[in-house]
């Protein structure tokens, strides 16, 4: 009965958008799922980082690290080993690539006891 009262130009219409709106819900959600997957959670203190994300776990010391180099979308860490962190963040949040690139400056200052203060996180 449903079926039959559907079968004119109408209802196919109808079925057409109740198909599209089951379709943008599950594109909502795998870009929920996605955005999540993607984030990474940085922390600094006075000891060391963690930067996590993606599964990926990275962490050391202040002492470990020689080299801090900056690109338009990344900062690397370079340790005493050779070994690279690399943090990859999008281009649209340069201004929070540039706040983390001066408290990794601010933290590796500290820990080489060049007394310039760490901002407040």
């Amino acid at each position: 009965m449903l079926l039959a009262s559907l079968s004119g130009a109408g209802g196919v219409l109808l079925i057409l958008g109740v198909i599209l709106i089951v379709l943008a819900v599950l594109l909502l959600g795998t870009a929920v799922v996605v955005t999540r997957a993607a984030a990474l959670q940085v922390r600094l203190d006075q000891d060391g980082y963690r930067i996590q994300g993606r599964g990926v776990v990275e962490q050391g010391t202040w002492s470990e690290v020689v080299r801090v180099t900056g690109a338009a979308d990344r900062i690397t860490l370079v340790l005493q080993s050779e070994r690279r962190v690399q943090l990859l963040v999008p281009r649209a949040v340069r201004a929070e690539l540039d706040a983390l690139s001066s408290e990794i400056a601010a933290r590796l200052d500290d820990d080489r006891g060049y007394g310039r203060p760490v901002p407040n996180a």
